[in-house]
């Protein structure tokens, strides 16, 4: 089970990337991050936001993360939609973003990962 404070991250990426996916298909699949960039900036603004009492991350704060790795929200987004419709994959992703913040898995309903 993922973390509350993974949990509404993923949940955010996986709508917008279903809300585009039943669009119209004009063939052209739109450039994206590269998977590393993604989860260094995921791990980054989830770690900032972590570090606040309120596990909340101000919006300058957000941009100012976003921009040391020159990206920007729609980058995220769009890297979701594009590989939001491979559900294998995106759990990929996120293991490897929990994995870096060194958060436990416990996918399988089993125990914890030490």
């Amino acid at each position: 089970m993922l973390r509350p404070t993974l949990r509404a991250p993923l949940i955010a990426l996986l709508i917008a990337a279903g809300t585009t996916a039943c669009g119209p298909d004009d063939g052209a699949m739109p450039e994206t991050l590269d998977r590393e960039t993604f989860v260094a900036v995921m791990v980054e603004l989830r770690k900032a936001a972590l570090a606040e009492s309120d596990a909340t991350l101000r919006p300058s704060e957000r941009e100012q993360i976003l921009g040391g790795h020159g990206v920007t929200e729609e980058d995220l987004l769009t890297f979701a939609e594009v590989h939001g419709q491979d559900p294998t994959y995106m759990a990929e992703v996120w293991r490897d973003i929990e994995t870096r913040l060194n958060v436990p898995i416990d996918s399988a309903g089993g125990s914890e990962v030490p």
